[in-house]
C-alpha cells in the first residue's frame, strides 16, 4: 500500500516564533534537534492530518535553516 505523506505546513509564520528558542536550538546539533522531534519523546513533532505542524516549530525552522 501507498501512503503519501502530507507536505509540512507551518501554523506560525516565522517572524513570529520566540526570538530565544530560536537561539536556544541553534545551539544543539542537527541529530539531537532531528532525536528530539521523534515520536515518543515530550516535545515531539506533532502535526494534523494534513501536515499543518502543531508543535516543533522552532526546531523545524532551524533544520530548514541549515539546509
Amino acid at each position: 500500500m501507498d501512503h503519501q505523506l502530507p507536505k509540512l505546513s507551518f501554523l506560525h509564520a516565522a517572524h513570529t516564533l520566540n526570538p530565544g528558542k530560536l537561539e536556544t536550538f541553534r545551539k544543539l546539533s542537527t541529530e539531537m534537534i532531528v532525536a528530539s522531534l521523534r515520536p515518543g519523546n515530550p516535545g515531539c513533532l506533532k502535526t494534523r492530518q494534513d501536515g499543518k505542524v502543531l508543535d516543533g516549530h522552532h526546531r523545524l525552522v532551524i533544520l530548514l535553516e541549515r539546509g
